[in-house]
């Protein structure tokens, strides 16, 4: 959105000085929202990226215009704080994996009654999906950002699923309790991620991730899905 604002500005700049005349206001505002959707295109970023990209400075826009009240703004900001405080905390912004990535994390999941945990499970579909389709699996999710753990934990609970959802850091997170760790990350929090996942994992236990690998270490397992970001697969040789 930065870099689409800026792009904005220069094209501002160049119209009051080569055109005589400022850009207008509107066109700014759209020009923007479509320059961020097609870089959030370009840079391959979950479909509701592009919707964030579109709409968000037009909203703006909106609300400048429309003089919302000062707790207008406020609430605005604990939503936006609320979805987005992993980013903050942990350098892991919200991502939504597909159900195509879901069933395919499923099938590599043991049978019997194993643990597995969604290592910031977002809106709880991932785990939601999982505890609904192997019943004998215990299915847990952690997440960060408040406002996401709460919509996920309201989805359980709605849906009767057995999945627990719960609110926390999974850097403080004990994984030696796994069979199987999904993440769906950043690039950022790969390298302390398979350190943590080494240092607790049982030998033959399986770390999965969702597009992001971890710098060094090839997977065992790379699934690529058409038109969808892979899956890496590591089994893990055991706590050093």
């Amino acid at each position: 959105m930065l870099l689409a604002g800026a792009l904005v500005l220069t094209l501002a700049a160049l119209a009051r000085h080569g055109l005589d005349r400022a850009l207008d206001i509107r066109l700014a505002l759209a020009l923007h929202g479509g320059l961020t959707l097609l870089l959030v295109w370009w840079w391959g970023l979950p479909w509701w990226w592009r919707i964030i990209g579109l709409l968000f400075a037009p909203a703006v826009g909106v609300g400048v215009g429309a003089a919302l009240p000062g707790w207008g703004w406020g609430v605005g900001f604990v939503v936006l704080a609320g979805l987005s405080w992993g980013a903050v905390v942990s350098r892991v912004p919200l991502f939504l994996s597909s159900r195509s990535v879901w069933v395919q994390v499923e099938a590599l999941v043991p049978g019997g009654p194993v643990r597995v945990i969604d290592l910031g499970s977002g809106l709880g579909g991932f785990v939601i999906h999982l505890a609904a389709e192997r019943p004998e699996a215990a299915v847990e999710g952690i997440e960060l950002a408040p406002l996401a753990w709460i919509c996920g934990w309201l989805r359980a609970r709605v849906t009767r699923s057995s999945a627990r959802l719960r609110f926390g850091d999974y850097r403080r997170l004990d994984f030696s309790a796994y069979d199987l760790a999904f993440a769906f990350l950043s690039p950022a929090a790969m390298p302390d991620l398979w350190a943590q996942a080494s240092a607790g994992m049982r030998a033959g236990s399986l770390l999965v991730s969702c597009e992001f690998e971890i710098p060094g270490v090839p997977p065992a397992r790379r699934i690529e899905l058409p038109g969808q970001r892979p899956v890496l697969v590591w089994t893990m040789p055991g706590p050093r």
